[in-house]
């Protein structure tokens, strides 16, 4: 049995739709993690730095110190 294409845009539809559900489980657990303050970082000194720049320096994308330093000073966290 072939589908339409109409059919096949139904069924992608309901499993985009199916995939964003959250279970009842699911939700209390990221509620009762919400309460704790959320998921824990690392301190950057414990994150490697493969550019050898330092502690006090810029570093750059390419190093995973430079991208931790990046996403906490746009999430506006340190």
């Amino acid at each position: 049995m072939e589908l339409t294409e109409e059919e096949k845009q139904v069924l992608q539809e309901a499993g985009r739709i199916l995939r964003r559900m959250n279970t009842d489980k699911q939700r209390q657990a990221s509620a009762a993690n919400g309460k704790k303050g959320g998921r824990p970082q690392k301190p950057l000194s414990e994150i490697p730095c493969n550019c050898g720049r330092g502690e006090d320096e810029q570093h750059p994308t390419s190093c995973p110190r430079g991208l931790a330093v990046r996403r906490r000073m746009k999430a506006g966290t340190s």
